[in-house]
């Protein structure tokens, strides 16, 4: 679910009658958007340029349903509330994330890795080996 379609959800609950919702039970979503963990696993990976879906070879299939049926809150509250599919949300968070945020290998570097960041540390002299600092709070400014 996306988070808009979420609280668009509350939104048109509380602004719903009391009468109308008290005791009810909603199952929030689309009906038609319901999906096996390995799907979205796809969907990510056809989504996502560098994505790559692995299956473990020894992983057996999941037998449970989750299929959820929404319809009685679409009945309810309309069909504007629900707004986004998976395979759009999907695509908007890879879109996000690919603006703001650090490549693999920046993520996997010094700056968000703590044992990459130790090793940088030890290796420029700014921590020793006791992994104390080996140097004034000016001089790590300046490194960092």
């Amino acid at each position: 679910m996306h988070v808009e379609d979420i609280a668009r959800a509350f939104i048109a609950v509380l602004k719903t009658p009391a009468d109308v919702v008290a005791g009810q039970a909603y199952n929030v979503g689309r009906t038609d958007e319901n999906y096996m963990v390995g799907d979205i696993a796809k969907m990510v990976a056809e989504t996502v340029p560098q994505g790559e879906v692995t299956f473990e070879p020894d992983a057996g299939p999941d037998k449970s349903s989750y299929r959820v049926d929404t319809d009685n809150f679409r009945a309810t509250f309309g069909p504007g509330v629900i707004r986004w599919r998976l395979v759009n949300g999907i695509s908007q968070l890879n879109d996000a994330l690919s603006q703001c945020c650090p490549s693999p290998e920046e993520f996997e570097g010094p700056r968000f890795a703590r044992l990459a960041h130790l090793n940088w540390l030890l290796s420029t002299g700014a921590a020793d080996d006791s992994l104390r600092w080996a140097v004034d709070s000016e001089t790590r400014a300046g490194m960092m």
